[in-house]
């Protein structure tokens, strides 16, 4: 088989903001583009999380990609399928222990295919996770 060269451009933005003595709002924008065979394709991401006194984390995620029929497996096909994901979920952080921080934490989604795919992919997909995280512990910034 073919290595299928890939041309890829991509590009961000964030904003935080912070509230209260600890707690920040962050918020992400990217897009990104690849070409192959010919053709452009695009995906669209944004993605907030509001953390909360240093504990609590909500969080949510929608992205919009245009998906070439091979990326699907669908080899009777050229076409692009836009296709959606839409994700939330919160995570709760205990306290910190030796520069750590460990928490627990649950999400749900919800993923959309077009008509044309649904034959192939159903329709609307939903799913749920469990997870453990663990991250550093924030420190006291002091002048």
């Amino acid at each position: 088989m073919a290595a299928l060269h890939v041309i890829r451009l991509t590009g961000s933005a964030t904003y935080h903001r912070g509230f209260g003595s600890r707690s920040i709002l962050a918020t992400t924008f990217a897009w990104g583009a690849n070409r192959e065979l010919g053709a452009t394709t695009h995906g669209w991401l944004i993605e907030t999380t509001a953390s909360l006194e240093d504990r609590h984390a909500w969080f949510g995620r929608l992205e919009l990609n245009g998906k070439p029929a091979h990326d699907l497996h669908i080899h009777e096909s050229t076409a692009v399928f836009t296709v959606a994901k839409l994700q939330g979920g919160y995570t709760r952080y205990r306290a910190p222990r030796h520069g750590l921080q460990p928490g627990v934490g649950a999400t749900l989604s919800a993923a959309f295919v077009p008509d044309a795919l649904r034959p192939r992919y159903g329709g609307v997909g939903v799913g749920t996770g469990v997870f453990l995280t663990i991250r550093a512990a924030t420190h006291e910034m002091t002048q």
